[in-house]
């Protein structure tokens, strides 16, 4: 009988950390598929030549772009780099317009071989 209890006992353990194993594995799973997800979103961002990313904003008319020294409409939304340090100052001063905004992503970047 005592032989019969530890082994039930044992199997109950073998079944608890199977179960806990299997728990471990799709929390694993499931962090990688987060990180690939961020990873393949992060690719469309748009970034200043640091590598910062870049926010959309509402441009003033005359504002210029830094990459085709067009001036903007009034209203016109542009992308600009809002980087700042631990101070709260702006490190990082790149806008651009919606038109060259298409060659700034990180995916367009590194398809040409830039390091973003």
């Amino acid at each position: 009988a005592a032989e019969q209890a530890r082994a039930e006992q044992e199997r109950r353990a073998a079944a608890a950390a199977a179960r806990e194993a299997e728990q471990e594995a799709a929390r694993l799973d499931a962090q990688r598929q987060m990180r690939e997800e961020a990873d393949r979103k992060s690719l469309d961002d748009l970034v200043c030549p640091k590598g910062h990313k870049l926010q959309p904003f509402t441009a003033q008319r005359g504002f210029p772009c830094d990459l085709c020294d067009a001036e903007c409409w009034d209203s016109t939304v542009m992308w600009g780099c809002r980087n700042t340090n631990d101070r709260d100052c702006r490190t990082c001063d790149f806008d651009i317009c919606a038109q060259c905004s298409k060659s700034r992503s990180r995916r367009a970047l590194r398809a040409k071989g830039e390091a973003v």
